[in-house]
């Protein structure tokens, strides 16, 4: 660990509490999380040019850390290899940005589907309405995306 900055140890548990102790890859949790053995890892490696800043590091659990450097498809804890949760089981939780993006979505739905009775009704038509609710309802889901986005750069990057 000798080309590691003198506070690794902080940094790593920094990204540990920002992707609340959850593996990104496969969404298993660590540390005060459940069971797994978490690492920080470079996104971009640090020999292709990456840095220690957080910004460059991501929570991994200790197999999709493995996988990941060894090149395999999935790592065995990955999603797509593990048993499906219960629907209604309650166990499932969200990160920050899957809430963003569900909320954006349902702000985009309810929007898009007010501005599809407005205008159906204006127009009287109904594939003028369909259309423009589907517009607002994407144009308020990306911008609500979007926001979120650059609030998370720019907590990552403060002047």
């Amino acid at each position: 660990m000798s080309n590691y900055p003198p506070d690794w140890d902080s940094r790593r548990r920094r990204v540990y509490r920002r992707d609340n102790y959850t593996c990104t890859n496969c969404g298993v949790g660590g540390g005060d999380r459940g069971d797994e053995e978490l690492h920080a890892h470079h996104v971009v490696p640090i020999s292709k040019g990456g840095s220690h800043k957080t910004s460059n590091l991501t929570t991994l659990c200790r197999d999709c850390h493995h996988a990941i450097h060894h090149k395999k498809k999935y790592a065995p804890t990955h999603q797509s290899q593990r048993p499906a949760r219960k629907a209604g089981g309650g166990d499932v939780e969200l990160t920050k940005f899957e809430k963003v993006v569900l909320i954006s979505l349902m702000c985009g739905a309810f929007f898009g589907s007010i501005a599809f009775l407005v205008f159906a009704f204006i127009l009287k038509s109904f594939w003028s309405g369909v259309y423009v609710g589907i517009f607002v309802a994407v144009g308020i889901s990306a911008i609500m995306i979007s926001e979120y986005i650059y609030s998370v750069y720019r907590r990552e990057n403060p002047k």
